[in-house]
């Protein structure tokens, strides 16, 4: 497959003229670029395997976070810089996924001058990092690397489930938060949201607000940046078992499931501690065997 830039000049132009171009973005191609420009679009250096994104018209929200996944695993060689241009994720709307854009906008169409503004091309410009989070195609990207936990091996994008049942607005309300740019800061927030979600069966919209703005008040009271994941996940937890879970039992559940959480993480600990002790004393036998 291969990757387009949209050529600055022509970016800036269609920006401007989204107005009057409205009625094209309902085209079933893109061939009115082409009419309209000569050479609108520069080839990325480098291709990539084909790979598509998916659409469920009964599930968008479902479809969009498997789109995190195969959309920021296969772009994952970006640069946050690359990754950061407009004229990237502008080229990729108009070119390679405009029958994608076609398709996930379908029981929404782009009919007004805002919506096409941000979905196909960052409102802002690549400063904003709100923008980035707009456009359809660059928020799969970002939220899969804001997620990306690279100490997961079997399944780095784990935290994308903190997401289901209201992705799009989770979304919006993570925009909110003082913290995105931080992905320590990131993950000490979401994982005891997962785990609550986890043990309570959901997250409700409401629940997952609240978290997020008390992750928003500690960030007042506390230099958040110097503290450690760990730190910043024991403060999101006692905030959960003590204000947002209802039933004793769901407390006590979900209590007891950070405190297992704990033994093990500590446990592993140990038994890497242990294996490491291990080698060093093979590797000293050897050494001294040999001498």
């Amino acid at each position: 497959m291969k990757l387009y830039y949209m050529r600055q000049e022509i970016l800036e132009d269609l920006k401007n003229n989204i107005a009057h171009n409205i009625e094209n973005y309902s085209n079933e191609s893109n061939q009115w670029i082409m009419n309209q420009y000569e050479n609108p679009f520069l080839e990325y250096k480098k291709t990539v395997d084909d790979f598509e994104l998916l659409v469920d018209p009964k599930d968008v929200g479902s479809s969009d976070m498997e789109n995190v996944r195969i959309l920021h695993s296969n772009l994952k060689f970006l640069t946050k810089s690359e990754a950061a241009d407009e004229r990237l994720w502008t080229g990729l709307t108009h070119s390679v996924f405009w029958n994608f854009m076609k398709e996930r906008w379908s029981s929404r169409p782009s009919k007004e001058e805002k919506q096409i503004g941000n979905r196909y091309f960052l409102t802002g410009g690549s400063s904003n990092r709100r923008a980035l989070l707009m456009n359809t195609i660059s928020r799969y990207w970002w939220i899969g690397e804001l997620i990306y936990d690279e100490d997961n091996i079997k399944n780095p994008y784990y935290l994308i489930e903190v997401f289901r049942g209201d992705f799009t607005t989770n979304v919006h309300t993570l925009l909110s938060s003082n913290f995105t740019s931080n992905t320590n800061i990131l993950k000490g927030v979401l994982r005891p949201m997962l785990e609550y979600k986890e043990v309570n069966g959901s997250l409700s919209r409401e629940e997952f607000q609240a978290i997020i703005r008390y992750a928003n008040l500690i960030g007042g009271s506390y230099l958040l940046d110097y503290l450690s994941t760990e730190e910043i996940e024991g403060k999101i937890s006692s905030y959960i078992e003590s204000s947002i879970s209802e039933k004793v039992d769901e407390k006590e559940a979900f209590a007891n499931h950070i405190k297992e959480t704990k033994v093990n993480q500590a446990e592993n600990k140990q038994e890497q501690v242990r294996e490491k002790k291990g080698i060093l004393g093979k590797l000293k036998e050897s050494l001294l065997g040999g001498a």
